[in-house]
């Protein structure tokens, strides 16, 4: 741990998240499938089980918003108690899941992520949906940047 806090990274080419080789076109609409997640919590309770927390965030984006399985990229960063204060009303426990996409999804698929995410954690470690903050952020092509070009040129 530095500085109070620790990280994990994991992707479907080891610890590599290049979107590049996971950009998939599924429709005409061009929507690409390249979410990128970030998660932050306390470290003292997750003990070494990174790739469980993982996959209980994969299969509740595989089935909220349906991306392919193996389309995946994570990245944990834990903080000791005095880097990540416990909010009023949250235990100790509580988590924040960021979740970078590109725009598009109905809000129905966004329902369905938010509510498959938070079951597959309830079911893995006994955390309550109250302690979960889960945000989606859509991004537009133009502002996604890669091999220093948008993706949107792609």
């Amino acid at each position: 741990m530095v500085s109070g806090f620790g990280t994990a990274m994991v992707g479907d080419h080891g610890a590599d998240c290049n979107p590049v080789r996971r950009m998939r076109f599924r429709s005409a609409n061009r929507e690409e499938t390249m979410p990128q997640v970030r998660i932050e919590t306390r470290d003292h309770w997750l003990q070494g089980r990174n790739a469980q927390l993982f996959q209980a965030i994969q299969d509740g984006l595989v089935e909220g918003i349906k991306i392919p399985p193996d389309d995946q990229c994570f990245r944990l960063i834990t903080y000791d108690a005095a880097h990540f204060p416990t909010p009023p009303g949250k235990t100790d426990r509580c988590m924040v899941i960021e979740v970078a996409l590109v725009a598009g999804r109905t809000l129905a698929a966004k329902r369905g992520a938010y509510a498959a995410i938070a079951r597959n954690i309830k079911a893995a470690f006994g955390i309550d949906p109250s302690d979960l903050r889960i945000v989606l952020e859509e991004v537009n092509l133009d502002n996604w940047g890669i091999n220093g070009k948008p993706a949107s040129e792609l």
